[in-house]
């Protein structure tokens, strides 16, 4: 028989909890909150604790089966029922990698344009390096992983100077170059533990200005 898909979800590595977050993707599906997080947080444990870990969650053809029945189910029906499903783990999204890299809050508002950070060729190999043990693009060469981080990279507005690599990286607007430029010469002075809180300031703020130019 089919099974009911596949169902994505980002769990820190390391750390996972029952919570809303997760309870959305799970509970329509009968899988155990509590199963879940402790396989998931023993398979993660050598992962460094809060990385945005990808997993992809595919409930067992039996549950399928029976996934009609579960809110009728007897209590000794659910109890097999909520054990029945496999998931597979993938490394951090591009995007986490490259803002992390370049020590970066959140991409670029305007794409294409706005230059917000620097990353260099030696940063984008190594992160296609992690990027090949995913599931998905196990056979493809490290320089198509590059082309398309260094494309992700433009996008979000980290600069790239590498014509034959250029791909959709202008949205981030992060600039990929040999070596760091001049203006980003003190990038690695921002901890990365201080982006998050970056993040929710910039978020703010952007918000702030959004309204402001909706009043005028």
């Amino acid at each position: 028989m089919n099974n009911l898909g596949r169902f994505r979800l980002i769990v820190p590595a390391a750390n996972a909890k029952p919570s809303p977050s997760i309870g959305q993707t799970l509970g329509p599906l009968g899988i155990n909150m509590m199963a879940f997080c402790k396989e998931f947080n023993a398979r993660t444990s050598k992962i460094r604790p809060g990385v945005p870990v990808q997993v992809t969650i595919v409930p067992n053809p039996d549950r399928a089966a029976a996934a009609g029945l579960f809110r009728v189910a007897t209590s000794h029906l659910t109890s097999i029922l909520l054990k029945t499903f496999k998931f597979s783990l993938r490394t951090p999204s591009s995007t986490w990698f490259l803002l992390r890299v370049a020590r970066c809050p959140m991409g670029s508002e305007h794409a294409g344009k706005d230059i917000v950070g620097n990353v260099t060729l030696k940063e984008i190999y190594h992160i296609a390096k992690c990027k090949s043990m995913d599931w998905p693009l196990i056979g493809l060469s490290l320089q198509s992983i590059c082309r398309s981080l260094i494309g992700s990279a433009r996008a979000m507005g980290i600069q790239s100077i590498c014509r034959s690599l250029i791909g959709s990286a202008r949205a981030m607007g992060i600039q990929v170059t040999p070596q760091l430029l001049p203006a980003f010469s003190k990038r690695d002075y921002t901890p990365v533990e201080d982006l998050e809180q970056m993040r929710k300031d910039l978020r703010q703020r952007r918000k702030a200005a959004r309204r402001a130019s909706a009043k005028a």
